[in-house]
């Protein structure tokens, strides 16, 4: 079972560095702000270390936030690259950009909290 979330996680990851190249290089129209796909790349790459360091340690309740995590930012670029190419409705985007971020904070409240605890811990 890790095998295959492990892979499913590397797989997730690759496709949103790669659709995020593609949005900075090939689908770029100009007047777009490149600095968005570079920080979600830096962010996809950051979450893939972490899930790491949690495997091989064998902390389970630090990948579920970063497997999810990658999960959002392939969704969310892959909204980004579907709006790139052809016009999605309004109705569906804006849907897409509360949830995202609803996620979003949500998980960034864990992790903030996570952190918190391990230095209280370390004290």
């Amino acid at each position: 079972m890790k095998d295959k979330k492990t892979f499913f996680v590397y797989l997730i990851t690759a496709l949103t560095v790669l659709l995020n190249c593609l949005m900075l290089f090939i689908t770029r129209s100009g007047n777009e702000d490149i600095f968005s796909n570079i920080f979600v790349i830096i962010i996809a790459l950051f979450c893939l270390k972490i899930y790491i360091i949690a495997i091989k340690t064998n902390q389970t309740s630090k990948m579920r936030p970063e497997f999810y995590g990658i999960l959002f930012l392939f969704g969310i670029s892959a909204m980004r690259f579907l709006n790139r190419i052809i016009q999605i409705s309004d109705v569906v985007n804006y849907s897409s950009i509360i949830v995202f971020l609803g996620v979003g904070t949500f998980f960034l409240f864990i992790a903030i909290g996570r952190i918190a605890s391990n230095k209280k811990n370390r004290k």
